[in-house]
């Protein structure tokens, strides 16, 4: 929420943000991410936010268009992502608010909109020695994502 407010304070239309154990692939460049905005927006002009890593398994696509695909449910977490302003202001709201569980921000806030888009390639992945905090309240069953 802090780097969200910041982004904003600094006046930035739109960030990608990492999560920290982030794993890029061979497909991971500057340039495949401008590349893969670029065609979102052109794409799909209405969403607020690509998710730019692999399916779990569990995203669900409403139509597809170069290599984006406009999701009706969304894999869990977001690894790397790219927001627009809105989305940002939105996630600050919903953050600061509790909204909603931060696990399911992508499904209960930007599918009901079909805002949230992802890319067909995944630009990258977690490592799979990856660890999250709580990990104690889960009775030593992590939740890994290859």
């Amino acid at each position: 929420m802090l780097l969200l407010k910041h982004a904003l304070n600094k006046g930035y239309d739109e960030i990608v943000v990492m999560e920290d154990d982030i794993k890029p692939t061979e497909h991971t460049s500057v340039i495949a991410m401008e590349n893969a905005i670029a065609t979102c927006k052109k794409e799909f002009p209405h969403s607020s936010v690509l998710l730019m890593h692999h399916n779990d398994g569990n995203a669900k696509t409403i139509i597809a268009k170069k290599g984006i695909n406009l999701l009706s449910f969304a894999p869990f977490g977001y690894r790397l992502v790219w927001l627009n302003k809105k989305a940002m202001k939105l996630l600050i709201q919903d953050l600061s608010t509790m909204s909603y569980p931060a696990d399911f921000l992508w499904i209960l806030r930007f599918v009901p909109m079909k805002t949230l888009s992802m890319t067909e390639k995944a630009l990258g992945f977690g490592d799979a020695k990856q660890s999250y905090i709580g990990e104690q309240y889960r009775n030593g069953n992590s939740i890994l994502i290859p």
